[in-house]
């Protein structure tokens, strides 16, 4: 584990765990991840608590390096104007059995620009905040180039006018997903050659389509509900591709597909 501690997380400690069973260990050992602690117990302060414990999102990711895992525990984040800019690869590690313990009240959008990124068990939602007007922002804008894989989340744009998600010439894979909420817009938004797989997922409930693709980008749909949008259920547009299998399409207002 000493010897772990000099190497960065990402390529090098990685790197290394693949040597043998020991060294595996050793690089995931619970001394490298970067504990997050929630409002509950009080600890949403500018000061560290404690070896690798933060008080908010923020110090954690300024003191994150590429590789580092970030774990949050039960309870309620909160994130202020303009949100998170992710610039290096990291893992968002909540409950993996279940994504409502671990929630991030989000103002503003969560913009991933690294390489590579990881999310699992986190609900992602806006403040329930009474008269403030909705403006139009989205959860989660993944950049041209990325790969991220999301599993056990839920992604609720419900009090703004943005898209859900917007993935721009990314590659992603979606496991058992939630996008939902969004205002004036559509749950999903496919950009210039994204690439999106989506299992055991829900896309419900968006005023527009649950899901658009845009500029030669690919859908694959599998086991999943696309259900009471108010467009399409999926709008596939400038030489767009989608793959359906096993999925329900169900009370979308404007219909299933939409093929330009």
């Amino acid at each position: 584990v000493l010897v772990m501690s000099f190497l960065v997380p990402f390529p090098e400690r990685t790197t290394s765990s693949r040597v043998c069973r020991q060294w595996k260990a050793a690089a995931m050992d619970v001394s490298f991840v970067l504990h997050i602690l929630p409002v509950e117990v009080g600890t949403n302060h500018s000061t560290k608590n404690a070896a690798n414990h933060f008080g908010t999102i923020m110090e954690a990711l300024e003191a994150a390096q590429p590789g580092d895992c970030l774990e949050f525990g039960d309870g309620h984040y909160w994130v202020n104007e303009p949100g998170l800019e992710v610039n290096v690869p990291l893992k968002f590690v909540g409950d993996e059995q279940d994504p409502s313990h671990v929630v991030i009240e989000l103002s503003g959008t969560i913009r991933w620009r690294s390489k590579v990124g990881f999310f699992e068990g986190i609900t992602f939602r806006r403040p329930k905040i009474l008269g403030v007007n909705a403006i139009s922002q989205e959860v989660l804008v993944i950049e041209p180039d990325c790969e991220v894989k999301m599993i056990h989340c839920v992604l609720n744009n419900e009090g703004s006018n943005g898209n859900v998600a917007i993935l721009k010439g990314a590659k992603c894979t979606f496991f058992d997903v939630v996008f939902k909420g969004s205002g004036d817009k559509d749950g999903l938004l496919l950009g210039q050659r994204a690439d999106a797989r989506l299992e055991n997922c829900k896309v419900e409930n968006n005023k527009g389509s649950g899901i658009v693709c845009n500029g030669n980008s690919c859908i694959n749909i599998i086991n999943s509900h696309i259900e009471s949008n108010g467009g399409f259920g999926l709008s596939l547009k400038e030489n767009s591709k989608g793959n359906i299998m096993r999925s329900r399409f169900a009370y979308n207002r404007a219909g299933i597909l939409q093929k330009e």
